[in-house]
């Protein structure tokens, strides 16, 4: 079904909360070369690329505070 909206012009791509390195074995059996949303939408992954495109991370500030929290529950 991918394939045959991908050849009517259909834009396909993969939206997942899994890693890239997750993802990338899916995007290969699928044989899609689009970018695909990875980690929830915090990174935009490049198949071509093998880089991101985009990616969002914690400032130094939240992750101490999530680091924090973590360590006193």
């Amino acid at each position: 079904a991918l394939a045959a909206a991908a050849e009517r012009g259909v834009v396909v791509m993969i939206a997942t909360g899994r890693s890239e390195m997750a993802t990338r074995p899916v995007l290969e059996d699928l044989g899609l070369r689009t970018p695909a949303l990875v980690y929830n939408g915090a990174g935009l992954w490049c198949p071509e690329r093998c880089d991101f495109l985009e990616e969002r991370v914690l400032s130094e500030r939240t992750l101490a505070r999530a680091v924090d929290y973590g360590l006193t529950r």
